[in-house]
């Protein structure tokens, strides 16, 4: 535009001056510019004029172009900056489905832990349990056994006490008749003596007769006392 506003104004002056020398001298004028040098002229102003205009379309043309150019570079820029965006965000959520992932995973690796750990405290209680059962059922058994055994030996006891009552009363029997034997004997013995019917060997072979009943006593009796002992024992 400025071009253009310059070009005009230089033409305006020629043309002024040109009407001027016109007016002062015709005929100055005709012989200091002939038609041919005008015609010159007029073709230099215009390959000017076209030579600017050519030079302010190719201006801007390149303006126009460089304009395309910043758009398709800032359309280029915008457009790697897009898919930069596109591509951070596509990571971003990678990243997040991989961290979830990795959140599942840990969660369900928790979860199998905590129910492998149920399961294996509850097969441990299980096993103290019936470990616990057995023992009871041990315990049990053995008091049982103990008790038949106890109960055993009380009638085994019991059995023996009545034995050693009978043994004692057999040996107390045996005592009384072995008294009574010695006591018959001995009367039988005074009898014959004051009769006078005994002879010194007689009245020593009764005497010896006497006296081992009196030791034949004497051995119940011991059995006695050691009757008598062992039912006080057991009694």
């Amino acid at each position: 535009m400025k071009t253009k506003l310059i070009l005009f104004l230089l033409l305006v002056g020629f043309q002024f001056a040109f009407s001027q020398e016109v007016v002062v001298d015709s005929v100055t004028a005709a012989k200091m510019r002939t038609e041919k040098e005008m015609e010159l002229e007029k073709e230099k102003i215009k390959a000017e004029k076209e030579k600017l205009e050519a030079k302010e379309k190719k201006e801007k043309e390149l303006a126009k172009a460089q304009k395309e150019k910043e758009k398709a570079e800032k359309d280029k820029l915008k457009a790697e900056k897009d898919k930069l965006a596109t591509e951070e965000k596509r990571e971003k959520e990678l990243a997040k489905a991989e961290k979830e992932k990795e959140k599942a995973e840990k969660e369900k690796l928790k979860a199998e832990k905590e129910k492998l750990e149920a399961e294996e405290k509850r097969e441990k209680e299980l096993a103290k349990a019936e470990k616990e059962k057995e023992k009871a059922e041990k315990e049990k058994a053995k008091l049982e056994k103990e008790k038949e055994k106890a109960e055993k030996k009380v009638a085994a006891d019991k059995e023996k006490l009545e034995d050693a009552k009978d043994d004692v009363a057999k040996q107390r029997e045996k005592i009384n008749k072995q008294m009574q034997e010695i006591e018959s004997e001995k009367m039988k013995f005074d009898k014959a003596k004051l009769k006078g019917k005994l002879s010194p060997n007689d009245e020593l072979k009764w005497r010896e007769k006497i006296l081992k009943k009196e030791e034949k006593l004497q051995d119940y009796k011991s059995d006695l006392q050691k009757a008598e002992k062992k039912m006080n024992k057991l009694g």
